[in-house]
């Protein structure tokens, strides 16, 4: 067995970074896409409910993807936010 040798260990350093960067390349994107998808979900669950609710009102609120990913992101806000553009935009 042989001692030490220090020739090696930048190589090895090296090679351990950029494994991590790889790692971190594929992890971050995968994570953003996760948390888009829930918030989609979860946006889509509070818009079927609003409108569920708004039927017996006349109400009702457009559930497609960019309205479940703003009332997702913003919660309560955002479900006022679409009904005050839909109220004002209404023709």
């Amino acid at each position: 067995m042989e001692g030490f040798d220090a020739g090696m260990l930048l190589p090895y350093a090296v090679g351990l970074l950029v494994l991590y960067i790889l790692v971190r390349t594929v992890v971050v994107p995968v994570r953003a896409l996760g948390s888009a998808a829930y918030h989609l979900l979860v946006g889509g669950a509070m818009l079927w409910i609003v409108n569920l609710v708004g039927s017996l009102a006349g109400f009702h609120l457009a559930l497609n993807p960019v309205s479940a990913l703003l009332a997702g992101y913003l919660g309560i806000p955002g479900l006022v936010l679409l009904a005050a553009m839909t109220s004002f935009l209404a023709v």
